[in-house]
């Protein structure tokens, strides 16, 4: 009897769940067997926040495409839109390779910390693409394309959020009024906001290059056939 390829889903899947255990694996075993130094487990948390949209994208996908684009999927998305600049926000943790890593370790460590970064930015971009694909189906391509620049956006926001001002995603609920502030702020006197509108413009034009390549890939992926 023929065999069934594997869905898309579970090659998906398969291979965001080995990049990961990839990366924990150099830091909690690798990493100390090499250098003697204790873990960094606070990558691991960040990569923990970084599968949570990926999660959100897959739910939002499912529910759009059975249901339409209704008020439960809108909050659904709302949610993945706090949680996603959690994704490339790991990059920004390569800031530590100055003062954590050894002469002897620091070929080690970049790698390690290239690991998660990448991983993690996989992660939101194809979460990104699930969600792009699923608001293009249900109210069109346009709207798509506003919903996935818009939320890059967002997120080279809350990358400079996180990093310089260290709001979490839940200080959302839990301290609303400061985190509204924060984020009026460079709009209200940008003259006097250089470095959160730098931030954000820098890490909104790569997530744009990065996610056009990721779109690119899954749209020409179909279209290339191996020659017999």
């Amino acid at each position: 009897m023929p065999k069934h390829p594997p869905s898309a889903r579970l090659v998906l899947l398969g291979a965001l769940t080995l990049a990961s255990v990839f990366c924990v694996f150099m830091l909690l075993v690798a990493r100390p067997l090499l250098t003697g130094d204790a873990a960094d487990e606070y990558l691991i948390w960040n990569l923990f926040l970084a599968w949570i949209p990926f999660v959100l994208a897959l739910v939002f996908y499912d529910r759009v495409r059975a249901n339409g684009l209704r008020g439960t999927e809108v909050a659904v998305g709302a949610t993945w839109l706090a949680f996603l600049p959690n994704a490339p926000y790991i990059l920004t943790d390569l800031i530590h390779l100055r003062t954590r890593s050894s002469a002897d370790a620091i070929w080690f460590d970049a790698l390690t910390f290239s690991a998660f970064a990448w991983t993690g930015l996989l992660l939101g971009l194809v979460a990104l693409y699930l969600v792009h694909t699923a608001v293009a189906r249900a109210v069109g391509a346009v709207w798509g394309w506003i919903v996935a620049f818009g939320a890059i956006a967002a997120s080279g926001f809350g990358i400079y959020l996180g990093r310089f001002l260290r709001w979490n995603t839940w200080d959302i609920i839990t301290s609303p009024i400061a985190v509204a502030r924060d984020v009026a702020a460079p709009f209200l006197d940008p003259s006097a906001n250089r470095l959160p509108i730098a931030v954000t413009g820098a890490f909104t034009a790569f997530l744009v290059v990065a996610y056009l390549v990721v779109y690119a890939f899954a749209h020409v992926r179909d279209r290339i056939r191996p020659t017999s």
